[in-house]
């Protein structure tokens, strides 16, 4: 398993293969792709960090029971 840090990644990977898809096909990307993909990456570091903290652990360990 490669962890967190893989499934970034991959969702990295399936990004990078619809920028390319719709830029082969259409000659040029949708900007979905483009905001979509920046959200993606600029809430990565994001997730790793509110994952640390004691209030999600907590709000988590609510969720599951």
């Amino acid at each position: 398993s490669l962890g967190p840090l893989g499934f970034y990644l991959l969702s990295f990977v399936f990004l990078l293969l619809g920028i390319a898809y719709d830029g082969a096909s259409r000659r040029r990307v949708h900007p979905a792709y483009w905001w979509g993909g920046a959200a993606l990456v600029l809430m990565a570091p994001g997730r790793f960090l509110l994952g640390a903290t004691e209030g999600w652990r907590a709000f988590a360990g609510w969720l599951v029971g």
